[in-house]
């Protein structure tokens, strides 16, 4: 059964696309067709039947003569099954016939091969040489196409034609945006904002007529990364969030929506683990870093820190940390009082059930 785990890495559609092409192959040698020398037709041989057929339809003509010009009465109950007779006999003597033209058919293109079968042979080994001399060039060429350098080296230009060509993906930014962070969020918008220049933590993007609220969306060099933070539950209440469920044997965020939204609508996803932003904070910075880079230099993104790879928690996992406060093992003293503050509902959210 397939797990999931972080950081999870998301791509745009568009990227992945791009990321799947190869180059275009040219079109192969076709191999030249190595001539046959058919067998023998030899003589034709009717067995008998054709002059049997004839000898039954001339005979077949005369009785029937024969027949008209007496006075015997019921003449049309003999002459009716003799015409079958005299029908039946053309039909099988006109069949020899047309069997004897066409052996003599295959007679005559047999003799006219035989006589030129080594021509033939000598043609198709100079055709053989010329196509062996081309399939070579073909596969030399094709290796060239396919090898992963020159792959990579077509992706990235495909990737920098569509960077400066696309049309940004629509958010929204704005002080008055009142989002509910996580105790992460402030620690590590600071530290992105040392290594990114554009970096947003009060962005929405529309959702009909409503909004997601990414934790921070990173623009780097024409790709807009939404950046996520995941813990496994809420401070105030020890509700378990971004679980997995597994139904059937297979492993389903229940942020899959979230994320084929924002992936169709032209945006990287890249999520965390509170735990890892607190415990392997550069290994994060570093796995932004090496996306924004492999993907511009035409590779498909790949985790190669492994040393921090953690696997996502079920809805139960999540709740049995809750109650043994989990998130108080690795979230810095100083900041754990701010966890039971996380997702403090208004009066009104909790009367009426305004979310």
């Amino acid at each position: 059964m397939k797990t999931i785990t972080y950081p999870e890495i998301y791509s745009s559609e568009n990227v992945i696309r791009i990321l799947s092409k190869k180059p275009q192959l040219p079109q192969a040698p076709i191999e030249p067709v190595k001539p046959i020398m058919p067998s023998d037709p030899g003589e034709y041989d009717s067995r008998g039947n054709r002059g049997c057929s004839l000898f039954v339809v001339i005979a077949g003509v005369i009785i029937f003569f024969v027949v008209m010009s007496s006075d015997k009465e019921h003449k049309v109950s003999i002459i009716l099954p003799l015409i079958g007779i005299i029908a039946l006999s053309f039909f099988m003597f006109k069949t020899t016939t047309w069997d004897k033209e066409s052996h003599e058919q295959k007679r005559k293109n047999y003799e006219n091969i035989k006589r030129n079968f080594s021509l033939l042979m000598e043609s198709y080994n100079k055709n053989l040489t010329v196509y062996q001399e081309a399939k070579n060039r073909y596969d030399i060429i094709v290796r060239q196409l396919q090898s992963e350098q020159n792959i990579s080296k077509y992706r990235k230009e495909l990737i920098s034609a569509w960077i400066n060509n696309r049309v940004n993906p629509y958010f929204e930014c704005g002080e008055s945006i009142d989002v509910k962070r996580g105790v992460s969020e402030d620690f590590f918008y600071n530290l992105l904002c040392e290594v990114f220049s554009d970096v947003h933590n009060n962005a929405c993007v529309p959702v009909g007529k409503s909004f997601y609220y990414p934790d921070f969306l990173i623009y780097e060099k024409g790709l807009l990364i939404d950046i996520e933070i995941d813990e496994p539950y809420a401070g105030n209440d020890g509700t378990a969030i971004h679980y997995v469920d597994n139904k059937y044997g297979i492993c389903t965020s229940i942020d899959e929506e979230r994320n084929d939204y924002f992936t169709s609508h032209g945006f990287e996803v890249i999520r965390f683990s509170e735990e890892q932003i607190f415990l392997h904070t550069q290994e994060c910075i570093n796995v932004i870093n090496k996306y924004v880079s492999s993907v511009l230099s035409g590779c498909k993104p790949k985790i190669e820190q492994k040393n921090f790879v953690l696997e996502k928690w079920t809805k139960d996992q999540a709740s049995k940390w809750a109650y043994q406060r989990f998130r108080n093992t690795y979230v810095p003293v100083e900041l754990q009082s701010s966890i039971t503050n996380e997702g403090i509902k208004t009066y009104d959210e909790l009367r009426y059930g305004n979310d």
